[in-house]
């Protein structure tokens, strides 16, 4: 197993996450200083999430372990697969959230979650269980 591998795709999709998040917190904070309704998008959540998955899963244990077995890199390599897949549905799930696409009534105020964007954001939760199953769980 190829641990520099699994530990740059770890930090690509740490490093890309945070950097999405902290454009989302500066527009956020920028609404709050109009006074207006703040709150995390359930998109956010699988940025946040991807994040978390990569870092405390992804990277830690391979980090910590000094000669990982197997199933640590199947593991890790699992949540690698999943916090793609989160990245992946953070675009359509963000885009529904704004009602730029799947939106039905675009006139009235935007609720949290947009109905699109539940169903956005629970799909792709699935399919990076999905992933992270079917990438953990094959031969190396």
């Amino acid at each position: 197993m190829d641990t520099s591998a699994l530990l740059t795709v770890a930090s690509i999709i740490s490093g890309f996450g945070i950097t999405i998040f902290t454009f989302r917190l500066q527009r956020e904070i920028q609404v709050m200083e109009r006074n207006s309704q703040v709150w995390i998008p359930w998109a956010d959540y699988l940025v946040i999430t991807a994040v978390m998955v990569s870092l405390l899963i992804g990277i830690l244990p391979i980090v910590v372990v000094s000669s990982p077995p197997k199933f640590i890199y199947q593991i890790a390599n699992g949540a690698c697969a999943a916090s793609i897949v989160m990245l992946a549905g953070y675009v359509p799930g963000i885009l529904a959230h704004y009602r730029f696409i799947l939106a039905k009534n675009t006139r009235s105020a935007r609720q949290n979650p947009e109905p699109s964007e539940r169903w956005i954001v629970i799909m792709f939760l699935c399919f990076a269980f999905i992933a992270f199953t079917v990438a953990s769980t094959r031969i190396l």
